[in-house]
């Protein structure tokens, strides 16, 4: 039986969600993980923000990369029962583990998504 590629990584269970782009805003993410719940801003150093993947709907969606000052973004907490659905919805994207800075300079495991294109951006224009 092949592995289940959506299955939650070690690293997710028990850590809060980096989310930026439009997995900052909670309505979104509770289509897939009803439990979304904002912790606060929260900032990724050392990455940029790209907007290099390719989405079916014909736009450019925002993604990170190391490399860069740093990336902020909202840290939420989501149920470990719920990070299957989330991976699936964001299939394209792998999780990855992070540290990340709060604004009182307090640092926190997380994890986030980062697209598995090595393409610098891609020509598509950002949907609006």
């Amino acid at each position: 039986m092949p592995e289940d590629p959506f299955a939650p990584r070690d690293f997710q269970i028990g850590r809060p969600h980096f989310g930026y782009g439009s997995n900052m805003w909670l309505p979104w993410l509770r289509k897939d993980a009803p439990s979304a719940r904002g912790l606060g801003k929260a900032r990724l150093d050392g990455w940029t923000l790209r907007l290099r993947k390719y989405s079916r709907d014909g736009s450019a969606k925002a993604d990170i990369a190391r490399g860069g000052a740093y990336v902020w973004g909202a840290l939420i907490e989501i149920r470990n029962d719920e990070l299957r659905d989330m991976n699936r919805k964001e299939a394209g994207y792998e999780p990855v583990r992070v540290t990340v800075r709060l604004p009182s300079g307090s640092v926190v495991d997380a994890w986030t998504y980062t697209t598995r294109s090595r393409r610098e951006r891609c020509r598509l224009r950002p949907y609006n």
